[in-house]
């Protein structure tokens, strides 16, 4: 399986379409929307640092440039009142559609 910086590659939800990748567990059934049992671990700083980039068109073609970088702030204690995703079926990552 290609993993690129440690996270599995990104699957798609089959009944809602929604894309995931894997940080943790196993390729067998999980719930669509379920997230990862701790928080983001920032001990690694390469993992702190996301790039952003500009996709256009020029000239026909498919234009990939890097246009900046932002900071990820860890987030602690997640409360009961934190906005859900997913459509919560059942799903099992090893049948999901790779993106």
């Amino acid at each position: 399986q290609r993993r690129v910086r440690g996270v599995a590659v990104a699957r798609k939800c089959p009944y809602c379409g929604l894309i995931w990748s894997k940080f943790e567990g196993c390729e067998g059934q999980t719930t669509c929307g379920n997230r990862p049992s701790s928080d983001l671990d920032l001990r690694d700083p390469s993992y702190s640092v996301l790039g952003v980039f500009t996709i256009s068109w020029k000239n026909e073609k498919l234009t990939i440039d890097r246009t900046g970088q932002r900071s990820v702030k860890a987030i602690r204690n997640r409360s009961s009142n934190d906005k859900t995703y997913g459509c919560g079926k059942t799903i099992t990552w090893s049948q999901m559609q790779n993106c």
